[in-house]
Parts: structure tokens; C-alpha cells; sequence
């Protein structure tokens, strides 16, 4: 008979009445909600903003007028060259858009900057087009090309090149 006695009593030091139970399910509730606020806090930040998506469109684009600008320098002065010099200058003024509709998103002075930049440079580039297309003679085209390829370098320097980018 002392067997089953004990065995009660054993079995009674295992477990604690209900009354005194710890409550564990609010306790996991809340420690969930802390990991869940622990965890949303940091990530709400993850995103970009506007301001930093247009910086990096105009850095972008920035970056690619200038290995456009240099792949124009490098293309030999000579009609077969035409084709490719079409395309660069095309991706330029593409970039030169993308810069432009970039800059309704930045800040204040950034924003001027990068408008005065793009007017700049934009004006030089028009001057450029217009020029070749009224050129007469191969001769001179070459010659004009030249001419302006040199400017339109000078141009990014002075208008895009100072353009803050990371």
C-alpha cells in the first residue's frame, strides 16, 4: 500500500494545481508582439524614397553620357561611322531625358543643380545635331565633328561631371 501512496504523491510534485500555473499564452503573445515591433521598426526603412530613387537615375544617366560622349570620341570621322554615331547620340539625349524627368523628385538644390546641368548641357548637344545636319560637304562634316565632339566633352565637364554621385 505504500506504493500507490507514493506514487500520488510523486506523480502530485510534477505537476503545479492550475491556480498556480504560470499563464504562458499572454506571456507568448507578448513576447510575439515585441519580436513582431522588433522586427517591423527596421524594416520600414528598407525601402527607397523618390529622392533616392531620382539621385540614382541621374547618376545613371550621368554615367551613361559619359560612355556614350566617349564612345562618339573613339569612332573613326568617316561615313561608316554614322550608324553608331546615331545610336550614341540617341542614347544621350535618351539619358538626358531620364536625368530631366529625375530631377521633379529631388530635393531643392539638388534639383537646381541638376536643371541648370541638363539645360546646359542640352543646349550643347541641340547645337551639335544642328550642326551636322546643315553640313554640306563630308569634308567639313568631319572637320565639324570634330569640332563638336570637343564640345560637347567640354559641356558634360563643365555642366554634368560636377554632379554629386556616390
Amino acid at each position: 500500500m505504500a506504493r500507490p501512496r507514493q506514487m500520488a504523491d510523486s506523480a502530485g510534485m510534477d505537476e503545479q494545481p492550475r491556480s498556480r500555473r504560470p499563464h504562458s499564452r499572454p506571456r507568448v503573445l507578448a513576447l510575439g508582439a515585441v519580436c513582431v515591433l522588433a522586427l517591423a521598426v527596421p524594416l520600414s526603412g528598407c525601402g527607397e524614397s523618390k529622392e533616392e530613387k531620382a539621385e540614382k537615375q541621374v547618376c545613371a544617366s550621368r554615367s551613361e553620357i559619359h560612355t556614350k560622349i566617349n564612345s562618339l570620341k573613339a569612332l573613326p570621322a568617316s561615313v561608316a561611322s554614322l550608324p553608331a554615331a546615331k545610336e550614341d547620340v540617341s542614347a544621350i539625349k535618351s539619358s538626358l531625358t531620364k536625368m530631366t524627368e529625375a530631377e521633379k523628385e529631388l530635393g531643392p538644390t539638388a534639383k537646381e543643380e541638376v536643371k541648370q546641368a541638363t539645360q546646359t548641357f542640352g543646349a550643347s548637344l541641340s547645337t551639335l545635331v544642328s550642326d551636322l545636319a546643315s553640313t554640306a560637304s563630308l569634308s567639313n562634316a568631319q572637320a565639324q565633328l570634330k569640332t563638336a565632339l570637343a564640345q560637347l566633352q567640354a559641356s558634360y565637364q563643365q555642366a554634368l561631371a560636377p554632379l554629386k554621385c556616390s
